[in-house]
């Protein structure tokens, strides 16, 4: 989680739940750990389809860096 807060960039976070990164125009992407799996869950809301696709690619590369 670590690495998500540090390549956020001084983006506005949410901590609440795992680690939400909010961009400038109000889209964002979540990072959470499963508490239970060994997994990472991510999520996205953006303006369109493909901007959201782009915010999970984007973060998923940053926890899969993150994890080796």
């Amino acid at each position: 989680m670590r690495a998500v807060v540090e390549a956020a960039n001084g983006r506005e976070l949410d901590t609440t739940d795992g680690v939400r990164v909010i961009e400038p125009d109000g889209e964002w992407a979540m990072v959470l750990p499963d508490p239970l799996e060994a997994v990472t869950h991510l999520w996205a809301e953006a303006w369109d389809p493909d901007r959201a696709l782009m915010l999970l690619d984007a973060w998923a590369a940053v926890v899969e860096a993150a994890s080796r």
